[in-house]
């Protein structure tokens, strides 16, 4: 059976309908950018809440912000990290590269540490919550249309 054009052709509302979803797909994907670093530091700081322990780095490199690198060893193995400073210690707010400093690191992933002990893992709930409110609504408006489509 041969099928005329006119039947293979798409109406032209349909795609501003796919520009539309497509528009929305890359805001859900933006929207995973910072939440992906959020979800790495909360996990970082949940180990290092339940199973931190204390040792000694050495300044390596300083960025912008307050944010340094610094490597540390732990049985023999050589591990880098890169954390903000240690705001809660006056004596170490300020290192020079070369400077021992504490660092707390996770007795089980020895790979996630920190220039300071965390006390709090969930201080960018809010926000998250938000892009987390936002996603949904935006997946739910896309499997809406594509069920109209």
């Amino acid at each position: 059976m041969m099928c005329t054009e006119a039947e293979h052709a798409r109406p032209a509302e349909d795609d501003g309908n796919a520009v539309a979803r497509w528009s929305l797909v890359l805001v859900v994907v933006v929207l995973c950018w910072p939440l992906s670093g959020i979800m790495s530091n909360w996990y970082t700081r949940y180990w290092l809440i339940r199973d931190g322990i204390e040792g000694t780095a050495t300044i390596v490199a300083e960025h912008n912000h307050g944010v340094f690198s610094y490597k540390y060893t732990v049985d023999n193995i050589s591990f880098d990290g890169r954390s903000m400073r240690n705001w809660q210690d006056e004596q170490y707010r300020h290192p020079k590269i070369g400077q021992e400093v504490p660092v707390w690191y996770s007795a089980s992933h020895r790979q996630l540490s920190m220039l300071y002990k965390p006390d709090f893992t969930f201080d960018a709930f809010p926000f998250v919550f938000i892009v987390l409110i936002v996603q949904c609504a935006i997946i739910r408006g896309l499997w809406r249309q594509r069920g109209s489509a």
